[in-house]
């Protein structure tokens, strides 16, 4: 039952990442629940999570925002396949995210994800291990001389 939840919670986060307004307000999340059928109750607590207060009662959708709702569904994705993808979902994630597998993984990676590819293909798994050990960030540039 908890899992069946956790199902729709993803499937109502790929819709919202589906609406191609960026601001939200009353009328255009009242617009977008009937348009895309997702409960209106969900679209306000996605844009008030995600969104950035604009003026008056409005929010609007920042890259960061999308960012972050994409690592969520990400990351409630890797609870629900025992923290292991590879193959077609995998590919079925990057569909309906509307981004390239690479771009997935990714994001999977900045969740402490392990990327492995898989013997005599060019697929890869990807997987959380506890504990997590993020990759070090990478430095831009050379580093300067005194």
């Amino acid at each position: 039952r908890k899992l069946a939840r956790v199902l729709v919670f993803v499937h109502y986060i790929l819709k919202f990442l589906e609406i191609k307004s960026r601001y939200f307000r009353k009328e255009s999340m009242e617009y977008s629940s009937t348009q895309y059928n997702i409960p209106l109750e969900v679209i306000i607590l996605i844009s008030d999570m995600f969104g950035e207060a604009t003026s008056g009662d409005a929010k609007m959708m920042t890259k960061l925002g999308k960012d972050r709702l994409i690592l969520h569904a990400l990351a409630l994705c890797l609870h629900i396949e025992q923290f292991t993808l590879s193959g077609a979902p995998l590919k079925m994630l990057s569909e309906n995210l509307h981004i390239k597998t690479e771009d997935v993984i990714r994001y999977l990676k900045e969740l402490g994800c392990k990327s492995v590819p898989q013997k005599g293909t060019r697929l890869r798994t990807v997987i959380l291990t506890a504990p997590l050990k993020f990759e070090a960030p990478k430095r831009a540039g050379k580093p300067r001389g005194r």
